[in-house]
């Protein structure tokens, strides 16, 4: 399965029934705006640590899609809490 298939599926089923309305579309955005268009057609079994962490690494630097500057700190914690819980509820579910 892609990643990007997944995302859906996650976003849906297991972060829609239990966040608040502001999470759920926090969420949905970083997929949209961000995991989606980078590791969407990768295949979930592709995925490894240094990928995200170079893809991390350069929201640090280059992140910010309106200036091309650094990304906040909180941008990026939220971009990595989305790849984190997507990645343990699939790791957990096989």
């Amino acid at each position: 399965m892609k990643y990007g298939e997944w995302l859906d599926i996650w976003v849906e089923d297991y972060v829609r029934p239990v966040e608040k309305e502001r999470t759920y579309q926090a969420y949905k955005d970083v997929i949209r705006l961000r995991l989606g268009p980078v590791f969407g057609e990768t295949e979930l079994n592709e995925l490894d640590v240094s990928h995200i962490q170079h893809y991390i690494t350069g929201l640090s630097e280059h992140g910010n899609l309106l200036t091309g500057g650094p990304l906040s700190p909180n941008s990026i914690r939220l971009i990595f809490s989305v790849f984190r819980n997507s990645l343990r509820r699939a790791y957990n579910l096989g």
